[in-house]
Order: C-alpha cells, then sequence, then structure tokens
C-alpha cells in the first residue's frame, strides 16, 4: 500500500516533489500509526531544506513536529485509543532527521503527548502546532543557557519584538528573575514598559494570569532601537556599538556593587571584533555573552574574556530535534509546552500563523517561512507556518 510523502532536494533554492512512499499497515508492538492532519514547517526545517551536507545534491522527507490521528496501535501500546488526537515529534532515522511530510506516520509510542487537553481547552491543533518549536527553543535557552539570577542585568538584542516574545513569555513564567531588562530592537521603534503589556502573547501572563499584582522585569525594563539612532551614525553597526556601551554606562550607575550583566545577542548585524569587545565591555565580572549566530573570536578576545572572568556560549535551537541524545529532553520540553498553553498560561493565536496545504503549496509556505531582506530575516507578516494534508 503506498501514500504520498513530499521529497525535498536541498540547495538553494531548495526543491519539492510528491514521490509515492510505502504504508506501514501493521506497527511493530511499541508503534503507533498515525494519520497526519498538520506539521509544523519551523525553522530547522527550514535550515535542512537550504543546506547541502555534502558537494552532491541530497533528498530527504522533512518535518519534525506534527499532530494527528492515531489509526493503529500497536499490541504492547497502552495510554493511547485509536482516534484520539497526539502531537507527535518525528524522530531522526540515521543521517536523516524527521520524515512527518506524508500522509501517515509509523511512530514509537513514546514520542506521542495526547492532546485531550488542548482538546477541551478548544484550541486548534495546527495553531498550537505551529507555536510549539519556537517555545520549545525559548524553554532551552533560558533553562540551559541563561541561567539569570534575581539580580541580574539583561541586555537582549534582537531584530525585533517577535523575535523575542517567547523568550519574554518564559522570563515571565519563572518569576524568579525581576531585571533590569534592556531590550535592543535593530529594526522598529523603542518599547515601552506599555507596549510589552499590551502585547496579545503577554497578557494572559499579566491580566488575570499567574503574574497578575506582582512585580517582574517589565516593571524596571528600557528600550533602544537601532533604527531611530541611524540619523547620528554612518552604520547600524556603529549605532549597535553605541546603544551596547550606553546601556553598560548605565548599569555602572546601579547603587548594587556586585550587579552581573548577562547579555544576550540574538542576531548581531555584523561579526566586528569592536562590537565584540564593547559586548564585553558590557559584562560584569561573571557575565555570559549568548548566542545563536555565528562569531569570531581572536586569541586576544579570549584573554579579553578570561581576565573578566566572562564566558561565551552558543545555542542553536535546531540541535534538539537533530540529536537522538537529546530527544528525550525534546519530548519533556514539548510536555511542559502544551501543558502551558491549555491551562492558559502560554497564549496562541491564529493570527500569528500562516497555513498552506502540505502537497500544493510547499514551495510557497517555505518562501514565507525563508523570506529575507537585506541578507538577514525581517517577514513582514505572519512567521509561524503550518501545512495542512
Amino acid at each position: 500500500m503506498s501514500e504520498r510523502g513530499l521529497q525535498v532536494i536541498r540547495g538553494s533554492p531548495p526543491r519539492a516533489s510528491i514521490v509515492r512512499l510505502t504504508r506501514s499497515t501493521a506497527p511493530s508492538p511499541e508503534e503507533v500509526l498515525v494519520r497526519v492532519q498538520a506539521a509544523a514547517l519551523a525553522a530547522t526545517d527550514v535550515q535542512l531544506c537550504h543546506r547541502s551536507f555534502t558537494s552532491e545534491p541530497s533528498t530527504f522527507i522533512p518535518g519534525v513536529f506534527f499532530t494527528g490521528k492515531v489509526l493503529t496501535l500497536g499490541r504492547s501500546v497502552r495510554g493511547l485509543r485509536v482516534g484520539e488526537l497526539v502531537l507527535g515529534i518525528a524522530k531522526t532515522e540515521g543521517d536523516e532527521p524527521g520524515g512527518c511530510y506524508r500522509e501517515t506516520v509509523c511512530a514509537h509510542f513514546s514520542t506521542l503527548l495526547p492532546l485531550e487537553g488542548l482538546v477541551e481547552a478548544k484550541l486548534q491543533p495546527a495553531t498550537v502546532l505551529a507555536h510549539v518549536p519556537p517555545m520549545i527553543s525559548a524553554l532551552t535557552c533560558i533553562a540551559s543557557h541563561l541561567r539569570l539570577q534575581p539580580s541580574q542585568a539583561f541586555l537582549l538584542i534582537a531584530p525585533r519584538l517577535n523575535d523575542v516574545i517567547f523568550i519574554l513569555q518564559r522570563l515571565l513564567i519563572s518569576e524568579s528573575w525581576q531585571g533590569p531588562l534592556y531590550l535592543l530592537l535593530l529594526t522598529g521603534p523603542a518599547l515601552r514598559r506599555e507596549d510589552l503589556e499590551r502585547h496579545v502573547a503577554l497578557q494572559p501572563l499579566l491580566s488575570g494570569g499567574v503574574l497578575e499584582g506582582s512585580k517582574n522585569f517589565l516593571h524596571d525594563m528600557m528600550g533602544f532601537s537601532v533604527e531611530e539612532h541611524m540619523d547620528s551614525f554612518a552604520s547600524s553597526e556603529a549605532v549597535l556599538e553605541e546603544l551596547v556601551a550606553k546601556v553598560a554606562w548605565k548599569d555602572r550607575q546601579v547603587d548594587t556593587a556586585d550587579l552581573d550583566a548577562a547579555c544576550v545577542a540574538l542576531e548581531p548585524v555584523a561579526k566586528r571584533r569592536a562590537l565584540l569587545r564593547s559586548m564585553v565591555s558590557a559584562l560584569a565580572l561573571g557575565g555570559r555573552l549568548v548566542t545563536n549566530r555565528g562569531l569570531e573570536i581572536s586569541p586576544a578576545e579570549g584573554q579579553h574574556l578570561w581576565v573578566k572572568e566572562c564566558s561565551v556560549s552558543f545555542f542553536n535551537p535546531h540541535c534538539m530535534p537533530l540529536s537522538m541524545l537529546r530527544h528525550g529532553e525534546l519530548l519533556h520540553a514539548a510536555a511542559e509546552v502544551c501543558g502551558r498553553i491549555a491551562a492558559g498560561e502560554l497564549c496562541v493565536t491564529d493570527s500569528e500563523v500562516a497555513q498552506f496545504y502540505l502537497f500544493d503549496q510547499f514551495q510557497q509556505a517555505l518562501d514565507v517561512a525563508s523570506r529575507e531582506q537585506g541578507g538577514r530575516k525581517f517577514a513582514s507578516g505572519p512567521e509561524l507556518v503550518t501545512l495542512l494534508l
């Protein structure tokens, strides 16, 4: 018995085609056959479609996160029932990640999460699915890399507010960190506390939510914008360096003598040594610089970090779906994210999600998810994408 699947030839641009695949009719004792209803087109999938691992074109079936209904249960499977809606995370097979862009997926029962809570909350599975990957990335970044202490200052550099909104959600949920926050955006106006409090993704936490009436980092935040200062400087790099230095100077005025400064640079505009030195200078003793982009460090800069007792860490949000060793961690994170969405603590909205049909509109969906302007991703619309079957 055969079914449709989407095969991608990696490259720039990637090329996709519909192929016929063999459908599993009898899952093994510990497997479950799931009829796929929607699949996420996450940043991991976009990256893998554009990336060539060898000099020769390579083909693969993309897709890591999916939702669907259970068709058949292996004889040893317990806790699931036929017809139940589940969220799944496709396991890596050999060197090829993912593989859920097809009509059915035969998955080990341990990779499936029942979505009964989301159904009871009357949430759309395709909308939830689009939010799960970036929310997991934010959870991992907060838990594994930032490790913010209550008194630390946090300088957050990002292209736009939407690129860091899930990190801000996580910081609010944790309740253990109270600022100060310095939010530096590359595009758009500088943000105020009122702007963040009105944001649709943060309102459930602040109005009638778990943080109603409590003090949090929004009470002690300052917003900066590179775009608003472009008239006074020759380049955006110069603006960024000046603003980083300004934040570092302001932070020195805080009365707390042992204040640390933790910096996360989500997308530095250039690999400039002067910029790196500005970032390192913004760190107090014991601070951390966290980035998910390439960063080149010379021996002299490494010595500068050592003298200041600072550290640099690289956070790659795509590493978990691609690593079998971290698959269990990925599943635990997905379970927590889905639970908090069902409880109303994490907000998901249909307006943030663009939906396309997998076999008819994949190329169009890929263009939306990987849209670039001026060499950097600044999509001007919904950036969370799901593919419907």
